[in-house]
């Protein structure tokens, strides 16, 4: 099966909408509705609250003259928009969102891609403060086309951005870089597996002594994608790796990826079993690399 890069649910509606936010009560009461309404096609990508139960959406939104928008908004508790913003590069390229998450500051990270029509896309990250100032903005360009789509925000306020860039060598590589509460590039590293196919991010969770783990896909020898994840220590310095071949050895991708609270991460995905069909998997890897298989369920 060829690579395809991973869509986001949120990325797959192709309707003209609003962005829309419901909050749900235990009672499942809708609490409020807001609703945004750009100028053409508007998709959000994402929702994160603050610890004050501010909530954040972001997006992409069709601009008039500017082509695809990044729009962030916050809404109160009440449901009321506090603020919204558009960023378009200031070269007017066509700017999409793929994450976003809450800073220590009450801020938020944005991260996606931006590019000049017809040419590949660069990785983005935007950070705003809780009154809707950007604060940065950065680009990263390996060369080629290079994207993002998680963020892990870091107790002292840096931030942790994975996701994919090319080289022309071996095609997709893993990317992992951290920035400074300032925006300042502190490091950033490429992986390559040992088949040198196309390899991607999908996901990173901040631990402790600012290391983080990531997850993603790593290609094997024939083409078919294995789950990858590594944890990284505060330098972007490799701990160890673990990776994951079902038990069918086909296609096995991690989708979501979280901390359990308890110095762990839990991953969940889908691992394609003998008859063809997508197994559901869910998996608990320790600070030191080890497992603990929850779930696995055919769907």
């Amino acid at each position: 099966m060829s690579w395809v890069m991973p869509l986001r649910p949120a990325c797959m509606l192709a309707v003209v909408l609003a962005i829309q936010l419901l909050s749900i009560r235990p009672a499942m009461a809708t609490s409020w509705v807001a609703r945004y309404e750009g100028m053409g096609t508007d998709v959000p990508i994402g929702v994160v609250a603050d610890d004050s139960d501010n909530v954040y959406v972001a997006g992409t939104s069709d601009g008039t003259a500017t082509g695809p928008d990044i729009v962030v908004l916050k809404y109160a508790p009440s449901g009321a928009q506090v603020w919204y913003r558009r960023y378009d590069t200031p070269t007017g390229r066509t700017d999409i969102a793929r994450s976003m998450c809450v800073a220590p500051d009450g801020g938020v990270y944005i991260a996606g891609s931006s590019a000049v029509p017809g040419e590949e896309p660069d990785a983005l990250i935007l950070k705003y403060d809780r009154d809707g100032a950007l604060q940065w903005a950065r680009t990263y360009d390996g060369g080629d086309r290079d994207f993002v789509d998680a963020l892990a925000p870091m107790a002292d306020g840096e931030v942790t951005v994975t996701g994919t860039t090319y080289v022309p060598d071996h095609g997709l590589d893993l990317l992992v870089m951290r920035y400074s509460a300032t925006g300042t590039s502190l490091w950033s590293r490429s992986f390559d597996g040992a088949a040198h196919g196309n390899d991607a991010a999908t996901g990173v969770v901040a631990l402790e002594s600012n290391s983080v783990m990531v997850t993603g896909i790593e290609a094997d020898t024939t083409g078919l994608e294995d789950w990858i994840v590594m944890k990284l220590d505060a330098a972007g310095d490799t701990m160890w790796t673990r990776r994951f071949n079902g038990a069918a050895n086909r296609e096995d991708w991690p989708f979501a990826m979280k901390t359990d609270g308890n110095a762990a991460a839990v991953i969940t995905g889908v691992s394609v079993g003998t008859a063809g069909g997508g197994d559901v998997v869910t998996r608990v890897y320790t600070t030191s690399g080890g497992l603990e298989e929850l779930s696995s369920r055919g769907v």
